[in-house]
């Protein structure tokens, strides 16, 4: 549109411009400014409020980044299509998702960062998933949750400390 770029367009590998649905906001603004109410569209995509406290850790957490970056501005185009304008696709959205099965749940936080970390594929939080794709990545989850307890356990007993 103008060649502004945010640092959300190269997430979305898409141009920066105006939202059509909030035309009042014209500037760029800084992600941790970003304090629309979400309780509303979260539970519309099947999520829970305390898993995402702000609109712009759900923005950030919609592109895989899973801290949100104060330093980072967003146009209102990228905000609100990330933001509380976001939605869903019919199908499931798992990366290895066969067959015709349709989704009954959303895709949490937890799990998006499994998919990401298995696959290398984003699925964005609150992306529909099916029943059979949510078993393999609770699977992956607690793989990661063993991981971690493994990485802490592993420490040697007869190691002298300073």
């Amino acid at each position: 549109m103008t060649g502004r770029r945010c640092n959300f367009s190269i997430f979305c590998n898409t141009e920066c411009g105006f939202s059509p649905y909030f035309q009042e906001d014209q500037t760029d603004i800084s992600i941790a400014n970003c304090s629309k109410n979400i309780e509303n569209h979260l539970a519309s995509v099947g999520l829970k409020s305390d898993d995402i406290p702000t609109e712009g850790h759900l923005i950030c957490f919609r592109v895989g980044i899973f801290s949100a970056l104060k330093s980072y501005a967003v146009c209102p185009l990228h905000r609100y299509a990330l933001g509380i304008c976001w939605r869903k696709k019919a199908g499931c959205s798992h990366p290895q998702h066969s067959g015709k099965a349709k989704p009954d749940r959303a895709v949490t936080l937890d799990m998006s960062r499994a998919i990401s970390m298995y696959d290398g594929k984003l699925v964005p939080v609150g992306s529909g998933i099916c029943r059979k794709c949510r078993t393999v990545v609770y699977e992956q989850i607690s793989n990661l949750h063993e991981e971690d307890i493994d990485c802490d356990a592993s420490e040697p007993e007869d190691v002298e400390k300073y």
